[in-house]
């Protein structure tokens, strides 16, 4: 499956692959794919997230964590952590080129990855640095399982992660959330 998703027109040379893990599973409901860079400090907290919400759901779970030109511990620790539970998935360790050096190609190898694994199950992608919430798998699966195509989760960011982000991001972020409300306003008339 990772050979098949590196040899695409959009990753053939342009990915170097330097290490994988895959732990084998059983047919998935429902697969993870988190893009990872340099995510060692924060890491550890999404994956102990994301153990708890896979060991509260029924469900058959894998993950998909696509660490790319890091430079730190990221890809031990993702691999250390799938290792040491029982939680089945695919860890690669890969080089991208500089014009596809960014989060969305990571993601897009992630859940390409996780497509080809996941069958008629369930895709579900998030961050390293976000806090996943213990009732997140839950909901998806259930949203998933009454019909919906796509389910969103707001991101919410912690105070201090807050007050660190330039002005700017903020201000985005502030018009993002009004076109959203108005939009639903919209969507509810």
């Amino acid at each position: 499956m990772v050979a098949r998703v590196l040899a695409q027109d959009l990753f053939v040379h342009r990915v170097s692959l330097s290490r994988c893990t895959i732990k084998a599973g059983g047919s998935p409901d429902y697969v993870v794919a988190i893009p990872v860079r340099n995510e060692a400090e924060l890491l550890p907290r999404c994956l102990n997230a994301l153990e708890q919400g896979m060991m509260r759901s029924a469900a058959r779970g894998r993950v998909v964590i696509a660490v790319h030109d890091t430079t730190d511990r990221s890809y031990d620790l993702a691999r250390d952590w799938m290792l040491s539970h029982a939680i089945p998935g695919v860890i690669l360790d890969c080089r991208l080129d500089p014009d596809i050096r960014n989060a969305p190609h990571a993601r897009r190898i992630a859940l390409d990855i996780a497509a080809g694994m996941a069958g008629d199950g369930v895709l579900v992608s998030t961050d390293a640095d976000s806090r996943i919430g213990p009732g997140l798998l839950a909901r998806v699966l259930d949203e998933c399982g009454r019909g919906r195509d796509m389910v969103c989760e707001d991101v919410r960011l912690d105070e201090a992660e807050l007050g660190a982000l330039p002005d700017h991001v903020r201000k985005i972020e502030d018009a993002e959330r009004a076109y959203f409300m108005a939009v639903e306003a919209l969507w509810s008339r």
